[in-house]
């Protein structure tokens, strides 16, 4: 009456076991097959405040995780049994709303190769993904960028988005209209990057919008970022899907996010456009500036595919693109894209340190060191002092701005002049300059 977890585990066969299987181990013990040989659950109907443990006994598994809330827990491991080989497992966790929970167990952390459970959760209280709780009005300290927003694999009816932003955020949280507020989990951290995950059940049916920000801590103040992102609502098939027939209207077919860099474009230079589409996607291109632009599919994934395209835009524009399983506009899904083009880069001096020299403090000649904090459409920045070009010599990025240094010797009252400019060159009259004064109080 018992047998290996390897496919779904039935409603019923959780109502009415308990979910207490017990797999004789002997088939298992001389393979290296990972499999499961018991489970446990206290329970599979909760409200949403309240967690799911899941007991697990396995062979061959050095890892065990479960798939919930559209990201991974990991199982804890507990006791081996020197007998049989069998390891248990702890896992706890907490849905947020009606779902298949699948638990793997594997010999390395990855889903390839794993053997597989799937638990269906039944959740009360939870299906609007609305919080009590509302963002603080104050002043906070810090700046915040949101990188980039996509939509994953989420169970049925519930949208999951994976949003990445800098490493000091401390809170994500989505809008899903007056009142309706989510906050996001964050579930890795890099030393310039953090991810997080949030998973919700629209107030709405069909595709729709949410306003994403990210901040120090759940307050809105001078510092918070915020983006709007349009879901599409990319429900996990519950069944793998048939093969295609060739066609394309029997493909899921959709673009969620495009996005361009530098933004805004340069006229005539060269700028990426990038383009996020569903995983059915074979084929995607745009109309920029009245010509055809072919994409190229850089990364593939469960649910998305992401896509790239080099363009030199010679004015602003709407473009228009395409995304397809055949190559052709025929049932292909589209995307409108307002594509700004700056007519030329426009380098800037935000402030120069110190603004002043003063002689009396030092010897003539002496070295100083001017910081020049400009924009990023700076390219070259220099000085002219004692009559002679001085040119910096480094920089840096803080905060989406440039910070230069130039190492100057004045020899007497004078006002140095800095340029910054997009080429190396003082002499077409377009370069942005300020005044450094020097003054001699002996």
């Amino acid at each position: 009456m018992f047998k290996s977890f390897k496919g779904k585990i039935t409603a019923a066969v959780l109502s009415t076991l308990m979910l207490l299987a017990v797999l004789p181990t002997t088939a298992l013990a001389n393979t290296n097959t990972p499999a499961f040989t018991q489970i446990r659950v206290n329970q599979t109907s909760i409200n949403a405040t309240q967690s799911v443990v899941v007991n697990v006994s396995t062979l061959n598994a050095e890892f065990v995780f479960a798939h919930v809330n559209g990201g991974f827990e990991a199982g804890v491991r507990g006791e081996r049994n020197t007998t049989t080989g069998e390891t248990n497992w702890t896992l706890t966790f907490r849905p947020v709303d009606n779902q298949i929970v699948s638990i793997y167990a594997n010999t390395v952390n990855n889903q390839n190769g794993a053997a597989s459970l799937s638990l269906p959760i039944a959740v009360t209280g939870g299906s609007a993904g609305q919080q009590a709780q509302t963002p603080t009005q104050q002043t906070g300290t810090g700046q915040h960028r949101i990188y980039d927003i996509e939509e994953v694999a989420a169970a049925a009816n519930n949208v999951t988005l994976r949003i990445v932003t800098d490493a000091r955020v401390n809170n994500v949280w989505i809008n899903l209209g007056p009142g309706l507020y989510r906050q996001a989990a964050s579930s890795s951290q890099t030393p310039t990057q953090r991810i997080w995950s949030v998973t919700y059940r629209p107030p709405q049916a069909g595709a729709h919008q949410v306003t994403v920000s990210a901040n120090h801590a759940f307050i809105v103040d001078q510092h918070v970022v915020s983006q709007r992102f349009n879901v599409t609502r990319e429900i996990a098939p519950t069944s793998s899907p048939s093969p295609s027939s060739g066609n394309n209207q029997a493909s899921n077919v959709s673009i969620n996010r495009v996005s361009v860099s530098p933004t805004p474009a340069i006229r005539n230079a060269r700028a990426t456009i990038t383009i996020r589409a569903s995983r059915d996607v074979q084929h995607v291109w745009a109309q920029v500036d009245g010509r055809r632009v072919n994409a190229r599919r850089v990364q593939g994934g469960a649910t998305v595919s992401t896509w790239e395209m080099e363009i030199t835009p010679d004015r602003t524009q709407t473009i228009e693109f395409y995304a397809n399983t055949v190559n052709n506009a025929s049932g292909a899904a589209t995307y409108s894209f307002r594509l700004e083009v700056q007519t030329e880069a426009n380098p800037r001096i935000i402030n120069i340190t110190p603004s002043t020299i003063e002689l009396w403090a030092q010897q003539p000649g002496s070295a100083t060191t001017l910081v020049i904090r400009t924009n990023n459409d700076t390219e070259y920045v220099w000085a002219e002092v004692n009559g002679n070009r001085v040119r910096a010599t480094s920089f840096r990025t803080v905060s989406s701005q440039r910070e230069w240094e130039i190492v100057v010797r004045p020899e007497w009252t004078q006002q140095i002049r800095v340029y910054a400019h997009t080429r190396n060159n003082n002499n077409d009259g377009r370069a942005y300059t300020r005044n450094v004064t020097v003054v001699n109080n002996h």
